[in-house]
């Protein structure tokens, strides 16, 4: 069970795996909110605090490398922890992320990592 009710953006296109993702976290006691498009998710991640983010690469409008690139650049979310969940890793190339995870990821893996993550992050250690 998480410690506390961190929160986590769900940035996946396909509304089944988005499901399946959202309900296994907010099993452990996340939070999650749901970002279906690129854009959706830059907009949340300018209105709302997130812990974590989970990001596919294969997004309809704005690529999931693009986004990465959005987090990166903007001082707020400069060291949000992002896990990638895509069918397409080698896409990737040598972005930073805390985490690759393929499609579809197994359910123990994908929590493990999403614990690991959030326990590495500065915004743990009380730099937030």
């Amino acid at each position: 069970m998480a410690r506390q009710a961190e929160h986590i953006l769900v940035v996946e296109d396909d509304p089944p795996i988005a499901d399946l993702l959202r309900i296994f976290l907010e099993m452990e006691g996340y939070q999650v909110s749901v970002a279906l498009t690129g854009a959706q998710a830059i907009q949340l991640l300018g209105e709302q605090s997130f812990d974590l983010t989970t990001l596919d690469l294969a997004l309809p409008d704005i690529d999931g490398l693009q986004v990465l690139q959005a987090i990166r650049a903007n001082p707020a979310t400069r060291d949000l922890p992002v896990v990638v969940v895509t069918a397409y890793p080698y896409l990737l190339g040598g972005a930073q992320v805390a985490a690759v995870l393929t499609k579809p990821p197994d359910v123990t893996q994908l929590l493990m990592t999403v614990r690991r993550a959030l326990a590495a992050s500065p915004e743990q250690k009380g730099t937030r």
